[in-house]
């Protein structure tokens, strides 16, 4: 399955714990206008990626960012 949704605001990363703080100004989705969202977060220099706590049908999504080159 694959989704896509799209946000912005203030992020702030602690590479020390690898923890994403996402202060998010507006959003496709509403309920996650205004809201902080904190996520652990991998990366390998290339792609960073972190998982989207699943929602009530049980589904755990990733989210994938790619530096562009």
């Amino acid at each position: 399955m694959e989704a896509a949704s799209t946000h912005y605001g203030e992020i702030t990363v602690d590479w020390a714990n690898h923890i994403l703080r996402m202060a998010i100004d507006e959003s496709l989705w509403p309920n996650l206008r205004g809201s902080v969202q904190v996520r652990p977060f991998q990366f390998d220099g290339e792609v960073l990626s972190y998982r989207i706590p699943p929602g009530p049908e049980r589904i755990v999504r990733i989210s994938v960012w790619r530096r562009e080159k």
